[in-house]
């Protein structure tokens, strides 16, 4: 349950989570002398745990301030909040509960309803539990966020801001957060890339591979070939997608194999744009599945087997195994995309084919910010697959135009049941929790 905490239980949790500020002491005035021993001991303990503990700032990257969302940055405060043991009271108060015991427990509190036994509600609006989920109680996150007791001002123009009033209001500090949670928080608010996917270079020679994930899909996408509404956001993945294909053909002379999850193929195929399918139509399948059946598709021609043993590949198989690949999702999900992916090849590479060739992966916008749809950012990029990409979309009903700068930003309330892909803001709540279960079930590394 997260809707109410125990104040009383709080002040000393099973004995073992120290508060992040001394307790007041009563001296008699007998004791005068130890008194003052005392109180020097206690500023010598507080000067010493400040040097050992960093600021709850320190550990938090500020990637989520060039977004510049108030609404982003209170939410986040909530999640924070909760993945660091603090529990809502009734009377909306902010209270530290028993501390969570492993990373796994911490993530449980921010999974959304959408996931089985998620008890925080990502929906937008906010909105309230219906009657009959008393047995289960949820806590509605923007609904907190907007009702979050802060009244430091400036406290939510930045993730450093915020970070200060959590602590000198709230008492949320960085010990509440154990070494493995602090390695996460780093995963789980990290947009930049890392710099060697920023620096891989995309080659003019030879033939690439593109593997396009999808971001949301319909109920009227039941097959690839039974697919007459595949997402708007897919249709612009693929439009994307033809775009990029057509221009290495036509700048390079390049061929492009094009391996994509099944939705963003459909949209392909009805353009009559060539494009292998993965994925299994009618089932729901995170990131992590997709790129292990892209990793199967790329790397059958060099799985040879001889005797139950991984065979040395040969000089044909080897031309056949890419050692570039591009990466292309929506560019939210881009940075996630890439750590699974590199988390996924490696280990598989090492596994079933440790003679083959290493797969490098080249992000589709090199750098990667959050703040991508400023056009004043276009001529600082060395590699943009989203830039001048337009297409018609069905969505809600019409057909209209759209494009990656539109003021969506290619985030439609069409998709069913990806509800965490209709507008940013719950986008980027939402990847807190999924690189923290990317992080807990090692898909991430």
């Amino acid at each position: 349950m997260i809707l109410q905490g125990n104040p009383a239980r709080s002040s000393s949790p099973r004995g073992r989570w120290p508060s992040c500020s001394p307790q007041r002491v009563l001296i008699p005035a007998c004791g005068l002398l130890a008194g003052v021993q005392l109180a020097a001991s206690l500023r010598a303990w507080r000067h010493s745990a400040a040097e050992q503990a960093p600021p709850l700032a320190a550990l938090l990257p500020s990637d989520l301030d060039l977004v510049q969302s108030p609404v982003v940055i209170s939410a986040l405060g909530v999640q924070l909040l909760l993945f660091g043991g603090f529990l809502p009271t009734a009377d909306g108060r902010w209270v530290r509960g028993p501390p969570p015991d492993t990373l796994s427990e911490r993530v449980e509190r921010i999974t959304p309803t959408w996931k089985r036994h998620g008890l925080l509600d990502y929906a937008w609006p906010a909105t309230t539990p219906p009657p009959d989920s008393a047995a289960r109680p949820t806590l509605s996150l923007f609904a907190a966020a907007a009702a979050l007791p802060l009244a430091r001002r400036g406290a939510l123009a930045s993730v450093h801001s915020l970070a200060h009033a959590l602590h000198s209001e709230l008492g949320l500090c960085a010990r509440d957060f154990d070494e493995p949670a602090r390695r996460a928080l780093v995963e789980m608010l990290t947009w930049r890339l890392p710099p060697h996917a920023e620096d891989a270079p995309l080659p003019t020679n030879g033939s690439l591979t593109l593997l396009v994930l999808s971001f949301d899909a319909t109920a009227d996408c039941r097959a690839v070939d039974d697919c007459p509404r595949p997402g708007p956001t897919n249709e612009l993945l693929a439009a994307t997608a033809i775009a990029f294909v057509r221009r290495r053909h036509e700048e390079c002379g390049q061929h492009v194999d094009v391996i994509a999850q099944w939705e963003v193929a459909a949209a392909m195929r009805s353009q009559r744009a060539p494009a292998h399918p993965v994925g299994r139509p009618g089932r729901f399948e995170n990131t992590a599945q997709i790129l292990e059946y892209m990793w199967q598709s790329m790397a059958a021609p060099c799985a040879t087997r001889e005797e139950g043993r991984a065979a040395e590949c040969n000089e044909r198989e080897r031309s056949r195994v890419p050692g570039h690949v591009v990466l292309l999702s929506h560019p939210d999900h881009l940075r996630r995309g890439l750590r699974i992916a590199e988390t996924t090849f490696r280990r598989a590479a090492a596994e079933e084919q440790p003679s083959c060739p290493p797969v490098r992966i080249v992000p589709a916008m090199q750098p990667f910010r959050l703040d991508w749809p400023d056009p004043s950012l276009a001529s600082s990029r060395s590699l943009d697959l989203y830039s001048s990409v337009s297409t018609r979309v069905h969505t809600q009903g019409y057909v209209r135009d759209a494009s990656w700068n539109d003021d969506n930003l290619g985030f439609f309330p069409d998709g069913d049941p990806q509800f965490w892909a209709h507008r940013r803001e719950v986008w980027l709540c939402y990847e807190f929790w999924a690189r923290a279960f990317g992080v807990v079930t090692n898909v991430i590394e």
